[in-house]
């Protein structure tokens, strides 16, 4: 008997991050009757270990045969200059703040990232005689993952191919599928959305702010169902009770348009101090530097910063500044200690 007629092609090794695309995916597979079915997590100095707890609950639901976490931290300390998600680099960006030069390939890319964790996967599942190996690839990640599109899993699968004597295939399911209809599918599915996390950020509750969570939030909008992740974590309580946000949002313009930025952001700041959900919000201006501005920003909660960029009034100060700065727009999330938030 050859080698590939030996494969237990009925058997699976999923990628389970933990977040909602990779914990669908896991229960599509199981659903289909994949069985042994393995799981693979890795913590590979991501911010927060947030994610990596969420798949271990999603892997004891599905039932695998086996979950395992590889410790690729290395890859934290090779690549934290080159990308926002991993401890130690630079700062995650909202998604409003995002230059449209880095939408192509945004600061939260990890360099390579898939293909090494796919080659271990596929590694793993040959190791094991398993010749399928799956991911969450989706539509909407294609615009600024290059590693999550078609032409990358039809190259990587030709690359398998060349194996003698066990190749592997590696699949994404949800390639051509938009976070809509992932979430519609794990309805259907019965998985738990309230153990799966999204948020770049990790924290108590999800910021609602980076492009993960206005991804997840605008799939569940669509799809038409509230997303239990919200609904378990808006009752948690930071720290000595109080639940604001207060955001310095770090602003540098061209020395053209210093008048221009000023004007437009003050008729902004006059408007969203009138919206519920925010209890001040300064423009302030550098003395020796008019070029930059901070803008401070205090929310009633972290819910409330997705809220004001739905409105009319901040789209079009995004719109009337896009062009007038000089780099991309930095922001620094801060808890409130003093006053309490009802002194606010």
């Amino acid at each position: 008997m050859s080698a590939i007629a030996r494969m237990e092609t009925s058997g699976a090794v999923v990628l389970l991050s933990g977040g909602m695309d990779s914990s669908t995916l896991l229960h599509h597979v199981a659903r289909a009757g994949r069985a042994p079915l393995h799981a693979l997590s890795f913590d590979y100095g991501q911010r927060h270990a947030r994610e990596l707890e969420c798949a271990c609950r999603q892997a004891a639901a599905a039932g695998v045969a086996e979950h395992q976490i590889i410790d690729a931290r290395f890859l934290g300390d090779l690549l934290k200059q080159g990308s926002a998600l991993l401890e130690g680099g630079a700062a995650v960006p909202d998604l409003d703040d995002l230059d449209p030069s880095q939408r192509d390939q945004p600061p939260t890319y990890v360099p390579n990232r898939n293909m090494m964790l796919l080659a271990m996967a596929a590694a793993y599942a040959e190791a094991r005689g398993v010749a399928d190996v799956f991911y969450g690839a989706q539509a909407q990640d294609e615009y600024g993952y290059w590693d999550c599109t078609q032409v990358f899993l039809e190259r990587i699968n030709a690359l398998l191919a060349l194996n003698r004597a066990q190749p592997v295939q590696v699949h994404a399911p949800f390639v051509a599928m938009t976070k809509a209809a992932i979430v519609k599918l794990g309805i259907k599915l019965g998985v738990d959305y309230a153990q799966t996390w999204t948020c770049y950020r990790g924290g108590a509750v999800p910021c609602g702010t980076c492009p993960t969570c206005v991804e997840r939030r605008n799939a569940f909008g669509e799809a038409g169902v509230p997303d239990p992740l919200w609904a378990q974590t808006s009752g948690i309580e930071p720290q000595g009770g109080n639940i604001m946000l207060v955001v310095h949002v770090h602003v540098h313009v061209l020395p053209g348009c210093v008048e221009a930025f000023h004007e437009a952001t003050v008729e902004n700041a006059r408007q969203s101090v009138l919206e519920p959900g925010i209890a001040r919000f300064d423009v302030i201006q550098q003395q020796d530097d008019p070029t930059r501005f901070v803008l401070v920003e205090a929310y009633r909660t972290a819910a409330d910063p997705a809220r004001h960029k739905e409105t009319a009034h901040y789209q079009t100060w995004r719109e009337t500044v896009a062009d007038m700065m000089a780099e991309p727009r930095q922001s620094v999330k801060y808890r409130n200690c003093f006053p309490d938030d009802a002194g606010w």
